[in-house]
């Protein structure tokens, strides 16, 4: 009985505090006065005509498209950046968006295929991940293929609109997070994949982290995801303007997204130099220049892949 009357108590000692709330609806609602005085302080320091991050996010622009709208086969939008047009590059914060991510968000527009330096590409703004190109004598590497078939597609194409058209014939996955190797299956073909033609080079426990992640828990991580990214909110000043690392994703698993290709080599990640390991193949190999660490020696690539000097290429790796 004590028990009950103190919850009543306590109870009715929270429900003051109720009266005057905002009732709980879908819409959009106005800026509170805290959140616009938080806002207007943030602009303290922060220079109106400060461009050098914008003109940083432009570097090595080579192309883009006036308008990235990518969909599916049954014509779903998977990728629109159309959606984001009301984060005009001259257009000022509102009060419902904090300064600092209206600029963040209007950087994030910023999209297409970026020369990182000689040899090596990127496409931006296709996805809320980088897809970066490196070109070999008679193909690409592939680092991180996106999250969708779709998207990785139409950066694959926008690739070939401007640079050699050479075949993939790596691709890296650096980590586990889907938007890293989901779109692999629209660039290469899984045929190629078994016959290793196309190699897919992955760290040391990446089938294991995917599938703790996108199975095990897949239902509480989509959840958090939602709002993370705020999945379900609406485009614009009072919804979603941007989800950090990119913008927002209509459908992100719009065909069935690939589960992981068939993997060939495992580099087990060092905090220096990766050390490469092939599962065909296991003993020493000869120790590399620069750190002095044991490499495992590879088969040599055929089909007309790239040359390697007869093993994996060596690539710092994105964390």
């Amino acid at each position: 009985m004590k028990s009950v009357i103190l919850c009543i108590v306590l109870a009715a000692g929270l429900l003051p505090g109720c009266r005057g709330r905002l009732p709980i609806t879908s819409e959009p609602k106005g800026t509170m006065n805290e959140a616009r005085e938080a806002h207007h302080k943030s602009l303290q320091g922060l220079a109106a005509d400060d461009q050098e991050e914008f003109e940083l996010a432009q570097r090595g622009l080579i192309a883009s498209e006036p308008a990235v709208d990518i969909r599916a086969s049954d014509g779903q939008s998977v990728w629109d950046m159309k959606s984001y047009g009301f984060l005009g590059m001259n257009s000022s914060a509102p009060d419902t968006v904090n300064p600092v991510l209206w600029r963040h968000a209007q950087r994030n527009t910023i999209h297409g295929l970026f020369k990182v330096t000689e040899r090596v590409d990127q496409v931006r703004g296709y996805d809320i991940s980088n897809i970066s190109f490196i070109e070999g004598k008679t193909g690409y590497i592939v680092i991180d293929p996106l999250m969708s078939i779709e998207t990785a597609r139409a950066a694959l194409e926008l690739l070939y609109k401007h640079l050699p058209k050479k075949p993939v014939l790596a691709i890296i996955y650096t980590h586990s997070h889907v938007d890293h190797w989901g779109g692999a299956k629209g660039i290469v073909l899984e045929e190629d994949v078994k016959t290793g033609k196309v190699r897919i080079i992955a760290p040391q426990g990446f089938m294991k982290e995917a599938i703790s992640e996108n199975v095990m828990v897949g239902k509480a991580m989509a959840r958090r995801a939602s709002y993370l990214f705020g999945t379900f909110l609406p485009r614009g000043p009072k919804g979603q303007v941007d989800a950090g690392v990119g913008k927002g994703k209509d459908c992100p698993l719009s065909e069935k997204a690939t589960g992981p290709l068939q993997i060939h080599a495992r580099p087990d990640r060092t905090p220096h130099q990766p050390r490469v390991h092939d599962d065909r193949m296991r003993g020493e190999g000869p120790a590399s220049a620069q750190s002095g660490e044991r490499m495992v020696q590879s088969q040599p690539l055929r089909h007309g892949q790239l040359q390697c000097e007869g093993r994996l290429p060596k690539i710092p790796w994105l964390v």
